[in-house]
This record gives C-alpha cells, structure tokens and sequence, in this order.
C-alpha cells in the first residue's frame, strides 16, 4: 500500500499529502517491550477513554511500523477492554507485570490474519528550491506516511 500511495505522488515537485482509504490484509507484528516506549494506549479523558495502539502490522510483501490501530480495531484485534487495559497497566512497573501485558497482547493476536479498513497519508517535507512548478524534490527530501487502522475483523485464525 505504501508503494501504491508512493506511486500515486508527483514526481519532480512537492504535490501536498495524499489520502486514501484501503484495506489490508495482515497480521499484528509480536508486541515486545518496546510497546512501552509509546505510553499508555490509551486515549481521551479519563470518563471515556479509549484503545489506541501503536505498533507493527505485516503481510506477505512488507512490515508496515508505527501503524496505529484505534479503538474499535483495537477491541478486535486484541480482543481486549479499557478496563482490562487499565488494570494491566497499572501492574506494569514490574516486569512480571509487563510480561503479562505482553504475553495477554501476543496470545489474542499469535497467528490470526486481520482484514484491516485503514486510511493512509503520505507526504514529504520538501527542502528543495523553489522554480516555476513549485519546490522541486531533491534526494533529501524523504517520505512520511501515517496509517490509521479503524477497523477490522479476523480473517483466518
């Protein structure tokens, strides 16, 4: 899907951001501790919180990083709630703790294939000088993309 919004950007000049919706098949990358480098994965007031998690998703062609996975893909996916969230986390200043984050995480998603309803944006941050067309890309000039997964279901288990 990168290589597709990739494609679809003007070459030569800056053309902005590019948006798309697609789904992808994939499965969630095994969570590991690093997952605790992002915070809490949790967002909004403390009344109404909800999941949010950043991590990997991969298929057959490519590993896709820092992907964040909402809310209701979130409960899908991991097959988990706020409050269980909230409860694990709270233990999570132990390793003992962090191990069993963990190993809940990777036992609610080891094996299964997701179809994932995403939308995705790229852009580049362009450093170039400016011409006629506009600024013109030069070899530092490097992609951005961020996608967004907001929903999803099992595919395969």
């Amino acid at each position: 899907m990168c290589n597709r919004l990739v494609n679809d950007e003007i070459t030569g000049h800056y053309s902005g951001i590019t948006e798309q919706d697609f789904m992808l098949h994939a499965k969630v990358d095994t969570i590991t501790k690093e997952i605790f480098d992002f915070g809490r994965p949790l967002y909004g007031r403390e009344e109404s919180l909800k999941l949010r998690f950043r991590w990997t998703v991969y298929d057959e062609t490519k590993y896709l990083k820092n992907i964040t996975i909402w809310h209701t893909a979130a409960q899908e996916i991991f097959q988990i709630t706020v409050e269980q969230i909230l409860n694990m986390w709270s233990k999570c200043k132990t390793d003992e703790g962090q191990e069993t984050f963990l190993r809940t995480l990777n036992a609610n998603t080891h094996d299964k294939t997701y179809a994932m309803y995403c939308t995705g944006k790229l852009w580049r941050y362009v450093t170039g000088e400016t011409g006629k067309l506009g600024r013109y890309v030069t070899d530092n000039d490097k992609m951005h993309y961020q996608i967004n997964v907001n929903n999803a279901e099992i595919l395969y288990d």
